[in-house]
């Protein structure tokens, strides 16, 4: 399965040691059976879907440039419908992420 979209995130008072952040993803993708017939050809084909995956994540700001992050995702997957068995179903659900960010964070400003 392989997925792409636009990636939205807001973050909650992101300056303070730990802070929430709300991700969302939403985009397009397919999923496919990775099986030639050896002549360069696939014989199970593919199915397109659409993707998107709301989520909610604790993350800890370790230095100036990394943060650590876990949190749920949700992931609701359409449009896959009895390919090789799987189901848009088959591929939706909750999600676990636990990940280490690195990039540039600029500080917020306060408004005194």
């Amino acid at each position: 399965m392989r997925m792409g979209g636009l990636f939205l995130e807001y973050t909650l008072n992101p300056d303070n040691l730990i802070h929430l952040t709300f991700p969302l993803q939403v985009g397009v993708g397919e999923v496919q059976a990775g099986f030639s017939d050896g002549g360069g050809g696939d014989i199970f084909g593919e199915d397109n879907l659409f993707v998107i995956e709301p989520g909610a994540m604790l993350e800890v700001n370790l230095l100036p440039w990394a943060r650590l992050q876990g949190g749920v995702t949700y992931r609701i997957i359409s449009g896959v419908d009895n390919y090789r068995g799987v189901h848009a179903e088959n591929l939706s659900g909750l999600t676990g992420t636990v990940g280490l960010r690195f990039g540039w964070f600029p500080r917020q400003r306060s408004g005194r």
